[in-house]
C-alpha cells in the first residue's frame, strides 16, 4: 500500500504514520521519540520500496478519479487512516477504502475519512488481523515486484510460482 509504517517504539496507537506524500500526524498517546529521525528513516524506506517495486514507472495521477485504498485489515486504524488521508490529499473524485476485516468501531471512524468503506467482516471483540487469515505471512519484495510487473504483450497471466506453459 504505498509504504506506510507505524512509528517503531510507539505505543499501540501510532503517534504518526509516514506516507509518500508527507507525514500524517494522528491523535493518540505520545511517546518521546526522535520523531524527525524516525520520519526521515521511514520516508527513505518508502522511497527505496517505490524505486524497487515500480522502477522508472511514473506514479498514477488520481486527481478527479476514483481511488481505492486497500489494506489487509484494520487494527487500531492509525496506519489505514493515514493512508486514506494521504490519498485524499491527491484530490480523488471518490475515495474508497477496501479491507477484508476490521473491528466494528474502527469502521465508523473510517466512514468519516473515506467516501465509501467496503469491509467483508467486522468483529466485536476484535483480535489481531492475522487471526482472521489462514496464511498471514509477510510478502517478499520479489513477490511484490512480480505482482506489479505488467505481463508481456500477448502473454497470459499465470498464478505466482507457476511455470509458463
Amino acid at each position: 500500500m504505498n509504504g506506510l509504517t507505524e512509528a517503531k517504539g510507539a505505543t499501540s496507537s501510532a503517534v504518526f504514520t509516514t506516507a509518500s506524500v508527507g507525514t500524517a500526524r494522528l491523535k493518540g498517546p505520545t511517546t518521546v521519540l526522535p520523531i524527525f529521525k524516525i520520519c526521515d528513516r521511514e520516508l527513505a524506506e518508502i522511497e527505496r520500496r517505490r524505486q524497487r517495486y515500480l522502477g522508472k514507472r511514473e506514479r498514477v495521477e488520481i486527481a478527479g478519479r476514483t481511488a481505492i485504498v486497500i489494506d489487509d485489515g484494520i487494527a487500531a486504524g492509525a496506519t489505514t487512516r493515514a493512508a486514506v488521508r494521504a490519498t485524499r490529499m491527491r484530490n480523488p473524485k471518490q475515495l474508497v477504502l477496501a479491507v477484508p476485516v476490521a473491528p466494528t468501531n474502527s469502521l465508523a471512524v473510517m466512514r468519516q475519512e473515506a467516501d465509501e468503506v467496503v469491509c467483508l467482516e467486522d468483529h466485536v471483540p476484535f483480535r489481531a488481523i492475522g487471526f482472521y487469515y489462514s496464511d498471514f505471512r509477510q510478502v517478499s519484495d520479489d513477490e511484490v515486484i512480480e505482482m506489479l510487473t505488467p505481463p508481456l504483450s500477448g502473454s497470459r497471466a499465470r498464478p505466482s510460482g507457476q511455470p509458463a506453459a
